[in-house]
Parts: C-alpha cells; sequence; structure tokens
C-alpha cells in the first residue's frame, strides 16, 4: 500500500513529518523495515504565478509570436525541457515538457524558471539585466 506524506528536512538533516496527517502515517509504520520512497519537492505557487507573469511580460515585449502559449512551449523546448514521441506515419516531433503541478515537481520548476530568466535577458530581450527583470516582475506582483 503506497501513501503520500509530507515532510521536512530538520536541522540535524532527519526526515520528520511535516504535518498531523503525516505524522500519523510515519507512526504506523513498522520499525527496522525498509521503506523506499521518491522525494519531490513541494511545488511553490507563488513562484508559478511569477513564472506565468514573466511569461507574460515577455509576450508583450516581442513581435513574433501571436500565442503566448506557443511561445512558451519554444522557450520550454529551448531550454532543454521537451519529449520526442513518434506519430502513427513514423514522423518524429518534439513537444514542451508540462510545467502543471502533477507533471513537474519544485527543484525541475525552480530551475526551468531560473533558466528561462537566463533564457530572456540573453536571447528574447538582449541587453535587459536579469536583476532588473527580476525587479520589474516583483514590482508587478505586488502592486
Amino acid at each position: 500500500m503506497a501513501e503520500e506524506v509530507q515532510l521536512r528536512i530538520t536541522p540535524l538533516y532527519k526526515l520528520a513529518a511535516a504535518d498531523p496527517y503525516s505524522d500519523e502515517i510515519l507512526r504506523g509504520l513498522t520499525k527496522g523495515k525498509t521503506y523506499k520512497a521518491i522525494l519531490t519537492l513541494k511545488r511553490n505557487a507563488a513562484l508559478h504565478d511569477k513564472y506565468f507573469v514573466l511569461l507574460g511580460f515577455v509576450f508583450r515585449t516581442q513581435s513574433i509570436y501571436q500565442n503566448i502559449d506557443d511561445m512558451r512551449e519554444d522557450i520550454t523546448i529551448a531550454l532543454g525541457y521537451y519529449r520526442t514521441v513518434t506519430s502513427w506515419d513514423g514522423t518524429t516531433k518534439t513537444k514542451a515538457k508540462s510545467v502543471s503541478f502533477a507533471k513537474m515537481d519544485g527543484l525541475e520548476f525552480e530551475k526551468l524558471y531560473n533558466r528561462t530568466l537566463d533564457f530572456v535577458a540573453l536571447r528574447i530581450i538582449p541587453g535587459v539585466d536579469k536583476a532588473d527583470l527580476v525587479r520589474e516582475l516583483e514590482k508587478f506582483m505586488t502592486g
């Protein structure tokens, strides 16, 4: 039986339950047994919002794309977040990975966000300072 629990790292680098439900599940485990776990960083919803604010800002400052989703997919693919699929006729296509909470964990999404900032500053709005871009995003999100 598989259970999902929320964990946190203690100051002594031990895993501990992050909420009462998780604590109850962990207390029900048999001491001395070995359990397998796949750890992912819980997604940061604020960073997710910030990512889409960034994309909106970039979309408004460019003239190549007519659709923000096409732009996001091209940026995602350019940064290496893609999969290759083969169609029924044998042709291959490159598709952007999904950035949904269910498909990308917090660590991978944080990398994507930071690489997107770098890509924007280098390739889409050349010459823009990354720190200035981040300040503009913060200003937009808070006010």
